[in-house]
């Protein structure tokens, strides 16, 4: 059984159509909003996010599941909005790993790696890794296949060093230091070839599935990353169902996918805390100072700066946005405000958090859809957990005619649709 475009279209216009109904629990900045904004609407959905705990939040927040059971008496469309995004994963390829490929990397790196070339197709074509850096993932499909793999990375040094590791574990890499986002890069693009690219970010990968489109690649392993990054000020859909969609997405909305934290030590959640609390009280300062009531984004602040106090932070903070603060603040009570904000927020952001893995399905099945269009038969799926990386979906287009290893299939085949 082979999955049809109809399949992935039918998916993917449910999503939409989900996405456009609930836009309003999704489309907004919470640090700009004082309160919840669907009291008048939905009384009964925002008493239920009243009655939360900051505790109860972050016990929700990471199980989607949970809460979309948590959600369904209010928002009836939970459930079938949460299954849309389930993936089983990519069966696992036999061919042995190699440990001590596993050099000057870190072990989630690693295990990242791991995962993804054990879950890509390998159908014996000359194989390119795509923004390689050092060729890790090159360097341990060169061991699998045992034939060279072909690297194009922009920053020399990472070559230079690729090259260095390359000849540590005898591996076949060939290096070279080109600009994916220049003309320059088709030179490298064969007909015939498999592309490999593990969390290409942004346009990095949206210029891989476009050349992808117009040449006849063998086939594409990709996992999309960092979706958000683009020069564009709006998200620009790649096959054709997506351009006729009224749903409009920023780059605000494209950040949302990556809202999700797995492996973050306690010192970075408590800065990270702080710098919300911090943020959110400045902001009541702010309004009052200006006499406008509205959100006024204040650039990054640096870790050392978390590590003073929240007076600091404040005239760090109006300094940067050129607002003169009065002699005297009762900078105690707007610490305190923000404290008393950030649950507010934590609710609003809980409820926008929900919809971040069906988004994220909403672009893999657009990209999805675009090489079904090209000629590729496409196939979507998990090939690791989310506790390794919650990028965990794997995009694998082959041309028709070219031979499948193994028997697999689409894994969205096993969706509840």
């Amino acid at each position: 059984m082979r999955v049809t475009e109809t399949t992935f279209i039918e998916t993917w216009a449910r999503l939409d159509a989900l996405l456009r109904q609930h836009r309003e629990f999704w489309q907004f900045r919470p640090f700009e909003r004082l309160e919840l904004p669907w009291k008048l609407r939905f009384p009964e959905l925002c008493a239920w996010l009243e009655s939360l705990s900051q505790e109860e939040i972050d016990s929700l927040d990471p199980q989607p599941a949970r809460l979309s059971e948590a959600l369904a008496p209010c928002l009836p469309e939970a459930p079938a909005l949460e299954a849309l995004t389930l993936l089983p994963q990519f069966p696992k390829n036999a061919r042995i790993i190699d440990e001590r490929i596993n050099y000057r990397m870190p072990e989630r790196k690693w295990r990242q790696i791991r995962a993804f070339a054990a879950s890509v197709p390998l159908n014996g074509r000359p194989l390119l890794e795509w923004c390689s850096g050092m060729g890790h993932l090159g360097r341990l499909l060169a061991r699998m296949q045992g034939a060279a793999v072909e690297c194009i990375e922009k920053n020399p040094d990472l070559c230079e060093k690729g090259r260095v590791l390359a000849r540590r574990n005898g591996a076949r890499l060939d290096f070279y230091p080109v600009d994916v986002l220049s003309s320059e890069v088709s030179r490298y693009l064969k007909p015939g070839q498999q592309v490999v690219a593990l969390h290409a970010c942004g346009d990095l990968h949206r210029k891989l599935l476009q050349e992808a489109a117009r040449i006849p690649l063998a086939a594409l392993s990709l996992a999309p990353c960092c979706y958000h990054l683009t020069g564009g000020e709006f998200y620009a859909p790649l096959s054709s169902p997506g351009r006729r969609s009224p749903l409009k997405l920023s780059r605000f909305d494209l950040q949302l996918p990556l809202q999700e934290t797995v492996v973050a030590n306690r010192r970075a959640i408590r800065l990270r805390q702080r710098e919300i609390v911090w943020r959110l009280g400045f902001d009541l300062l702010q309004r009052e100072v200006r006499g406008v009531n509205c959100y006024l984004n204040v650039p990054p602040a640096r870790e050392s700066l978390l590590g003073k106090d929240f007076p600091t932070f404040c005239r760090w903070a109006a300094a940067r946005r050129g607002i003169p603060l009065p002699q005297r603040v009762d900078f105690e009570c707007y610490e305190r405000c923000g404290e008393e904000r950030r649950i507010t927020v934590s609710r609003m952001e809980l409820l926008r958090h929900f919809f971040r893995r069906p988004l994220e399905i909403w672009l893999l099945l657009d990209y999805a859809l675009f090489l079904g269009e090209r000629g590729y038969r496409v196939q979507v799926g998990g090939f690791c957990e989310k506790s390794v990386t919650p990028r965990n979906v794997l995009i694998h287009a082959q041309r028709e005619g070219e031979d499948q290893i193994g028997n697999w299939q689409s894994p969205i085949v096993n969706c509840q649709l």
